[in-house]
């Protein structure tokens, strides 16, 4: 029969990854622009191992880490591991977005640019 503290610790680490799974996906909703650079390239392969982490963590939680510690000791490094992988997959994501800053007025001073260097011709 599990302890309370138990029972609590198996709460507590359901309630985080779910808290935690739900708070990626309003991000990667929310983000517009950027949205791509965080589901592509090396942003994107960390958050689908932080997802894949974090369900393997709570599976584990709910079945294995309460019959034994080496269980609750993978189950918790999986956690943490899901947890580390999706902050360093936003973090990462936002990287790319910096060095190729692309946005409509930075197009448009690019078009003012180049139509000054080219005689007779006028910006749009």
């Amino acid at each position: 029969m599990a302890t309370r503290a138990q029972v609590l610790a198996l709460l507590d680490s359901v309630i985080g990854a779910f808290t935690e799974y739900i708070s990626v996906q309003l991000l990667e909703k929310r983000l517009g622009m950027i949205a791509e650079a965080v589901q592509e390239g090396t942003a994107g392969a960390r958050l689908k191992i932080a997802k894949g982490l974090t369900a393997a963590g709570v599976i584990g939680a709910a079945t294995v880490a309460r019959r034994s510690r080496v269980g609750a000791a993978l189950t918790g490094a999986s956690l943490l591991a899901g947890s580390g992988f999706a902050r360093f997959g936003l973090f990462g994501g936002g990287w790319p977005r910096r060095r190729t800053r692309s946005t409509p007025s930075s197009r448009s001073g690019a078009r003012r640019r180049a139509a000054e260097r080219v005689p007779g011709l006028s910006s749009p």
